[in-house]
């Protein structure tokens, strides 16, 4: 009953992740960056206001801030010298083959036509997608299931799997 008592504790620390920290554009009139410079810094996050909302201060200083970025070129050097930079490796194919079984387990135990597939995935099959950028690996997979579905089979063939997978999502944002 331990995990119950924790699902009722009150966040000490809470996270806040900023994905993709170099896609902002600073070329604009307001640097969408500007609020980390206080706010990375646990004596002037204490005492937090934002400019939209002047009336409103916040403590701001028991934040962990993680921010993920593919590259940090872009990302302003006084913005960096407040995080401590991580540098993680693309994952190696035997990584991306272990990712892809799982995935595939996870994707056959969560869903209601999951038992309709064979438990493992072919290791040719896998041979194959080893070799497709992690990012684009879930979506290989469904499309390969969906493919192996139509044909109403049990099992992935090499061939229902994408050579190369392009996603069919609008980026986010805001435009100029």
């Amino acid at each position: 009953m331990v995990f119950e008592l924790l699902a009722y504790q009150p966040l000490a620390n809470p996270v806040i992740v900023l994905d993709e920290l170099d896609k902002t554009d600073q070329q604009r009139q307001y640097d969408p960056l500007a609020a980390l410079y206080t706010l990375l810094e646990p004596r002037s996050a204490r005492d937090f206001i934002d400019l939209s909302i002047r009336d409103f201060a916040i403590d701001a200083s028991h934040v962990n801030w993680i921010a993920t970025a593919n590259s940090i070129e872009s990302i302003p050097a006084p913005l960096l010298s407040r995080m401590t930079v991580l540098h993680v490796q693309a994952p190696t194919p035997e990584q991306v083959a272990h990712i892809a079984r799982q995935m595939y387990g996870r994707m056959r135990a969560e869903s209601p036509w999951g038992a309709g597939f064979t438990p493992r995935l072919d290791d040719r099959v896998v041979d194959k997608l080893k070799n497709l950028p992690p990012r684009t690996l879930g979506l290989a997979l469904k499309r390969a299931l969906g493919r192996a579905a139509r044909e109403e089979r049990e099992h992935i063939r090499v061939g229902d799997v994408p050579d190369q997978v392009s996603s069919t999502r609008k980026p986010m944002g805001f435009l100029a």
